[in-house]
């Protein structure tokens, strides 16, 4: 499939050793394939074939799934979850979507020509950086680039499994999907809603920052500017690599968190009036966070020592009040978070304003529930001016029930379909939206303009301020 001027993407077959079947690359690039790439970039690939993921003068050949500046096409959990017995198919991380998408307009820019070769097993995570290089750089719908993706893929000649274009949940074991899983088509039409809603300009987002508050702060702007999912400040806090994340504002030498903690904390619960009553049990079944940080440690510090810092900030008081946050919304059950983890008292003292919206872990928020945080957010809106306001979410991971309704506020207020939502969430902020529950959820909102007035009000039909 051509990438533009004399550049392709191949996917075939992968030889035990993890190099590419020489064999099935020389079909490739006779018969059927040639009428898929250009015919320079076909008389070039043989003179690379041997020496993938070098440079020349003429031609370069990549193999991203085998590239650690692509990190090798997956997700290591950024420190605070454990994926080692995960599925690893995954779409590709928004950061590495960007230096896939600069690194291809640097080389064509020179003249070069790329080939990026894929294997079957990584067929679906090339095809989001290849549409990805259509949609940001070359400015195509989603659509556009996905019917090319498909035109060419039979002329590759794998004879493509059904659901290859479908990544499973973030946590699953065994990489079964379904109905509800995220597509190719979905992160393209992510990556094209955030480049038109000014979410995105790969030309200028800042990776390492963009890396460094996530492996930092456990923290991802799923809406830039209004929105910033994070995970529980108390278990992000125990970190050894950060140790500074629970000080208060003050950085006061000598002061424990422990001694800011009330003894009865008081907490502002909206939930207490929407929603039931907490459940019984208390389940942590997607808790998927390390046992122990020991492993991660020494690699997480030196990206933030070799970064960029965009978060100088030590704590969370600060960064949160440096990011202009006024209020945060915890969405998880108090039992949810040890009691000495409680962080309620140091965010007041940093002039946070705190608000609850708690429901189980694993499901969708309640529509009653949706329905209330949206005309919270209205409220806060007129409290700013008509600016949308900064607000983080939180659950116990930051990634499930914080996924499913920063997307229901997302698709109330912007121009992004659930499931584009879906594809932008997977990216930006890895392991979004857990469960077929939630994923169901997301899928069935919908984007400002694709809804009928008449059902304005539910499943995030409605605008509060465009």
């Amino acid at each position: 499939m051509s990438l533009g001027g004399t550049s392709s993407w191949l996917c075939c077959r992968f030889s035990g050793d993890g190099r590419p079947d020489i064999t099935a690359l020389a079909a490739l690039t006779t018969g059927l394939a040639a009428k898929a790439m250009p015919e320079e970039a076909t008389r070039r690939l043989h003179d690379a074939l041997l020496s993938p993921q070098t440079s020349g003068d003429e031609v370069t050949v990549w193999m991203p799934e085998q590239m650690k500046a692509f990190h090798f096409l997956g997700w290591d959990g950024d420190g605070h979850f454990d994926r080692s017995t995960c599925f690893p198919k995954t779409p590709p991380q928004l950061g590495d979507v960007v230096k896939y998408v600069r690194m291809l307009d640097d080389q064509q820019n020179q003249g070069h020509t790329v080939i990026h070769l894929s294997s079957e097993t990584y067929r679906a995570q090339s095809a989001v950086l290849v549409g990805a290089g259509l949609v940001l750089s070359g400015r195509a719908s989603a659509k556009g680039a996905w019917a090319a993706i498909k035109r060419a893929s039979p002329d590759m000649g794998l004879g493509a499994h059904k659901g290859w274009e479908r990544f499973p949940l973030p946590f699953s074991f065994d990489g079964k999907t379904g109905e509800t899983s995220v597509t190719v088509l979905d992160c393209l039409e992510g990556l094209q809603s955030a480049r038109d809603c000014g979410w995105l300009d790969y030309r200028t987002f800042d990776v390492e920052a963009w890396q460094l508050l996530r492996r930092k702060f456990d923290a991802s702007w799923l809406v830039p500017g209004e929105m910033l999912a994070f995970g529980d400040p108390a278990s992000t806090a125990q970190n050894p690599a950060f140790p500074k994340l629970m000080l208060p504002k003050s950085k006061a030498k000598g002061t424990m968190f422990q001694d800011l903690v009330p003894s009865s904390p008081v907490s502002d619960s909206t939930a207490e009036k929407v929603n039931a009553a907490s459940p019984v049990k208390i389940r942590r079944p997607l808790d998927q966070r390390l046992p122990n940080w020991s492993d991660m440690t020494t690699s997480t510090a030196a990206t933030a020592d070799d970064s960029r810092d965009p978060a100088e900030a030590d704590s969370f008081p600060e960064f949160l009040s440096e990011a202009g946050v006024k209020h945060v919304v915890r969405l998880n059950y108090s039992y949810e978070t040890d009691r000495n983890g409680s962080y309620v008292e140091l965010f007041r003292q940093a002039d946070l304003v705190l608000h609850d919206f708690e429901f189980e872990d694993g499901t969708a928020p309640p529509l009653r529930l949706a329905d209330a945080f949206l005309q919270r957010c209205k409220t806060w809106f007129k409290e700013e001016n008509g600016a949308p306001p900064n607000i983080a979410v939180h659950c116990k991971a930051g990634l499930g029930r914080t996924g499913a309704i920063v997307a229901f506020y997302a698709t109330a207020n912007h121009e992004i379909s659930g499931p584009a939502f879906h594809g932008w969430a997977r990216m930006c902020r890895p392991g979004s939206v857990q469960t077929v529950k939630q994923e169901a959820f997301v899928r069935a909102l919908s984007a400002p303009s694709q809804r009928n007035k008449a059902s304005s009000g539910r499943m995030g039909c409605f605008k509060l301020w465009f």
